[in-house]
């Protein structure tokens, strides 16, 4: 009995396991070859569109701040333009009271003569 498990020990551990090569089990069809090629280019569009939002975020994020001190700077020149146009109005206003106030059609009363 000794001989008998000496030989089926023997036996296991001379068998070995079968040797596997990398060989496809199957060929690949054209639709099935088309539908993978199709999945490998919406792979990598779905990357392109992930990587152009996250740029499109950062230059939002990057442009927000000009445009909000720009906006700043043009109410700033608004408010100035305002000023400047009320003290234009006001000069000519002035120019107008005072040469109208040193005519001397104004000063003598003017009369017209018929």
């Amino acid at each position: 009995m000794n001989k008998k498990t000496e030989g089926q020990q023997a036996g296991t551990t001379q068998e070995s396991a079968p040797a596997t090569t990398l060989q496809p089990t199957h060929t690949l069809t054209r639709q099935e070859f088309i539908a993978r090629s199709l999945e490998v280019v919406m792979a990598i569009l779905l990357g392109v569109v992930a990587v152009t939002t996250a740029w499109s975020g950062y230059q939002a994020a990057r442009w927000d701040g000009v445009q909000s001190a720009r906006y700043t700077q043009a109410g700033a020149l608004r408010v100035q333009s305002i000023r400047d146009l009320t003290l234009a109005g006001q000069a000519s206003l002035y120019d107008v009271s005072l040469s109208s106030s040193l005519s001397p059609s104004a000063s003598s009363g003017f009369r017209s003569r018929r």
